[in-house]
């Protein structure tokens, strides 16, 4: 119960090495055992500590540590338990966490992004792998899965790279930083959307929304009047008979008009 004395948050870390290896059966009879036969401090201090613990995480992970501990009597309270029961549901949600995270990198698919877009790609897998880095629970085949990724496109010239590093890692036994990856890739998609190479069949504008350009010529999808096969279609030279809603009457026009099938002067 030493451990306990001071409360403050930078003891949190020295409090969990030590209380991570104690169960919690033998944390409630600790607590028991100096609530029944220890001084009058180390009472306050159990109920300090509780108390400032409990101040100290957000409602939603508080309501969950509270109601792990909705059946243990008052007696077996205290800080030393609530840090442990937190601990445990924190670890929990990270761990859950970090396979939710690497499932998602290993099972990635560039062909799900419209437009095959590879810079949204490597800012996607980029954020993975630091938040991975952060926890220390990087895949020991992260670079494998990262080529596998940037060789399975629909642009071969951009597959090409990758498959280059593949048959490097197999014959030659490179090993390939995935930092250095993700650079590549990036790299190589920029200098073919320069010089015009890339046409991936769902290719988006700069803002990422898909083109869906009708022709103004034949009315026909996908393509722009100055792309237009068919023959230029020209305007009457005759005007029109007809006029709009708001314009003046001409020479030898009736001063009525019609407004949605109403007429109006």
């Amino acid at each position: 119960m030493a451990q306990f004395n001071k409360i403050h948050p930078k003891n949190l870390c020295t409090w969990w090495m030590t209380i991570r290896k104690i169960s919690i059966q033998e944390i409630r009879e600790s607590i028991c055992f100096f609530c029944v036969y220890g001084q009058l401090y180390h009472i306050q201090n159990l109920e300090g500590s509780d108390l400032f613990l409990k101040g100290s995480c957000d409602d939603v992970l508080r309501k969950k540590v509270m109601d792990y501990l909705i059946k243990v009597p008052d007696i077996e309270k205290g800080g030393p338990l609530f840090y442990k029961v937190m601990m445990m549901v924190i670890t929990s949600n990270t761990e859950e966490a970090i396979r939710t995270l690497t499932l998602k990198v290993l099972t990635y698919k560039i062909t799900s992004i419209q437009g095959e877009n590879v810079s949204i790609a490597d800012s996607q897998l980029r954020g993975d792998y630091r938040r991975l880095m952060l926890a220390e629970k990087v895949h020991d085949d992260i670079a494998n899965c990262l080529i596998n990724i940037f060789c399975n496109t629909l642009m071969d010239e951009f597959n090409a790279t990758f498959k280059a590093m593949k048959y490097n890692i197999l014959i030659e036994n490179h090993v390939y930083d995935p930092k250095d990856i993700l650079r590549i890739a990036e790299l190589t998609y920029t200098k073919m959307i320069e010089n015009g190479s890339w046409n991936s069949p769902s290719t988006t504008q700069d803002s990422g929304f898909v083109v869906h350009t009708t022709c103004w010529n034949c009315g026909g999808e996908g393509r722009r009047v100055d792309e237009c096969p068919s023959k230029k279609v020209t305007k009457s030279a005759t005007p029109s008979k007809t006029r709009g809603k708001w314009s003046a009457p001409k020479n030898g026009e009736s001063d009525l008009k019609l407004i949605h099938g109403k007429p109006f002067k």
